[in-house]
């Protein structure tokens, strides 16, 4: 007999029945005995559940499906306060559950929205987040969300009430409802801020004094068919590490294939290549952009390095909406800093007082700054072989450091010209959750290149300083 069936007949001797016995036994008796046992087997050999939490830095990118739960400080993580964080893995949990999370301001999985924002000392300088899972809800259900929640399709507002778990002031929360595959023919009245699904339509508007009370504030909505409406053609850098447009039908009709990647950003680039980037490296504390405008630095030659690229005395790069800057101070020292608020947020250890210094992304992966010689390294951010090739200033206040996992090969070489920006301009890329929609564009900084999300589905990369625009790539 092998290990298994000789287990097996250990219990039946230990229940009294030897094998004496076993022609007495009723077949019912038998196959109920032999249901019990492979129930108990199951039962302890059954995985538990998956949902779990780990410690890491936060210089690591969260796992799809996790969010952070608590913040400390960790000296192997680096320099500053809650450098590390505890993750907590809520994939598996299921519809309705609830969970609280920090508010870090990294994305919260699909389908979750947030109820309240209690203080929990465990954030850090962070308030934190009540978090509710939606997805899978039946058609017809509703539920009380913050103001800051992000709807999943199909759902809609229906009510702007104050909910003091969502903060001070009056329209602090919304009521939501499922609209998803209701039969035709059904009527909701709606608040006007809502995205009317596919599907639906309008068919009255008015005043609803439960949406604020204006004229128009209303909209009475029906559903006009009884299939799956269909979707908005639509492209998304997902939490898995993937960038994919999404056809009318809600199937993928491309994608980067980096899902598993640990991909996290998307980028139009000056050189006219569109890249799939992970995070390798990051200095720098974590803050909500301030409101702009801000004062523009004549010390700027960019938003970001590529490797290899040099940034000597007195130059800079400055992040996308200026508040932030990444600086080299003629007198050695090299850091970061608020011009909102006027403070240094992060230096390299080793660089003051090394007048003439100078730093270099090297195509190693490595960022260094040098002496004035070149004679050696006073501080580097030890990514050798890491892969890196771009290293931004982040309009949060932290430079980052990135590693491309997929490109269109379309690199023209870096152009340092500026160029007019179309109007569908929506930034030079895009983060976990971005969403590009039909008509609109990521574009280059430097202005020259436009990555195009067509009505037919089809991405399509121009080269808009020639006339009329060449076309690079095309998904």
């Amino acid at each position: 007999m092998n290990g298994n069936n000789y287990n097996l007949c250990i219990v039946v001797y230990a229940a009294g029945y030897g094998p004496e016995n076993i022609k007495k036994w009723s077949p019912y008796i038998m196959y109920k005995t032999l249901v019990l046992l492979l129930l108990a087997i199951a039962a302890i050999s059954m995985p538990a559940n998956a949902q779990s939490t780990v410690t890491q830095c936060t210089s690591v990118a969260v796992p799809a499906g996790s969010v952070s739960i608590s913040y400390s400080t960790n000296s192997a993580c680096g320099i500053g306060t809650n450098n590390q964080r505890t993750i907590e893995n809520i994939s598996t949990l299921s519809t309705g559950a609830s969970v609280a999370a920090c508010n870090d301001g990294l994305p919260i999985p699909l389908g979750w929205v947030i109820t309240g924002f209690p203080g929990s000392s465990v954030c850090g300088s962070n308030n934190t987040e009540s978090l509710f899972n939606i997805n899978g809800e039946s058609p017809g259900f509703s539920t009380s969300v913050c103001f800051q929640s992000t709807l999943p399709a199909f759902w809609v507002i229906t009510d702007t009430p104050t909910i003091s778990a969502c903060g001070s002031g009056t329209g602090t929360g919304r009521n939501i409802l499922n609209v998803a595959n209701l039969p035709t023919g059904t009527q909701e009245t709606v608040c006007r801020i809502s995205t009317v699904p596919s599907g639906w339509s309008v068919i009255s508007t008015g005043s609803n004094s439960t949406c604020g009370g204006s004229s128009g504030s209303g909209i009475e909505v029906i559903q006009n068919n009884n299939v799956p409406p269909p979707q908005p053609i639509h492209a998304i850098m997902q939490t898995d590490g993937n960038f994919v447009v999404y056809g009318s039908t809600g199937s993928a009709i491309f994608s980067t294939g980096t899902a598993g990647t640990n991909g996290v950003i998307v980028r139009v680039q000056d050189d006219g290549n569109f890249v799939v980037y992970k995070e390798i490296w990051q200095a720098g504390t974590y803050a909500t952009p301030a409101t702009g405008p801000f004062t523009p630095q004549t010390c700027k030659i960019a938003t970001l390095l590529h490797a290899p690229q040099f940034m000597f005395g007195g130059q800079c790069i400055v992040s996308p909406s200026g508040q932030y800057m990444f600086y080299v101070d003629p007198s050695g020292l090299t850091f970061i800093y608020d011009i909102a608020h006027a403070v240094g947020t992060w230096s390299a250890p080793g660089t003051a007082g090394n007048a003439g210094d100078y730093v270099l992304l090297q195509t190693d992966g490595n960022l260094v700054v040098y002496n004035s010689a070149g004679t050696g390294a006073l501080w580097n951010s030890v990514t050798s072989n890491s892969g890196a090739t771009l290293l931004n200033m982040e309009n949060d206040g932290r430079i980052i450091l990135y590693a491309p996992v997929w490109n269109a090969q379309t690199s023209r070489g870096w152009d340092t010209n500026n160029y007019t920006h179309p109007a569908c301009d929506m930034g030079p890329g895009t983060g976990w959750t971005g969403v590009l929609g039909v008509g609109q564009c990521f574009v280059s900084p430097n202005g020259r290149y436009e990555l195009l999300l067509q009505d037919n589905g089809h991405l399509v990369l121009y080269d808009q300083s020639v006339s009329p625009p060449a076309i690079l790539w095309t998904s």
